[in-house]
């Protein structure tokens, strides 16, 4: 199995987050703006197989919603709660394919999982 490169994008204090995973590589940036969101997920998408999302409360979406749409790197929202769909944050979920919602903070192990699925899948579809 290669080394997969998963960039998870977050709020949330990262050492909860993540364990000790084989064949993954997993980088934290700690981000706690529209702004800083945006510009991660513009670095991100160079070295990593997969963006997970984590962005928490913010008070604008729109410089996240719009590099979002320039990016061919799958990514993952994870939601905290499931109004997402009836507020602000529906600018980001409408240009994505994978949303997890009601995140927290123990169920780090579910994102990973799925995420490796999603890396799986994407890597077949390029490949044929």
């Amino acid at each position: 199995m290669n080394l997969k490169n998963i960039s998870i994008i977050s709020s949330y204090n990262e050492k909860k987050i993540i364990k000790k995973y084989e064949n993954i590589n997993i980088e934290n940036i700690k981000a706690n703006s529209d702004e800083t969101i945006s510009t991660s997920i513009k670095k991100s998408e160079k070295y990593s197989d997969l963006i997970i999302i984590i962005p928490g409360k913010l008070k604008s979406y729109d410089k996240t919603a719009n590099i979002i749409k320039k990016i061919n790197t799958p990514i993952v929202y994870c939601s905290i709660d499931n109004n997402d769909l009836h507020d602000k944050k529906n600018k980001i979920i409408k240009n994505l394919r994978y949303i997890i919602h009601g995140f927290k903070i123990n169920t780090y192990k579910i994102i990973i999982n799925s995420a490796l699925k999603i890396i799986d899948y994407h890597g077949e579809k390029n490949n044929n």
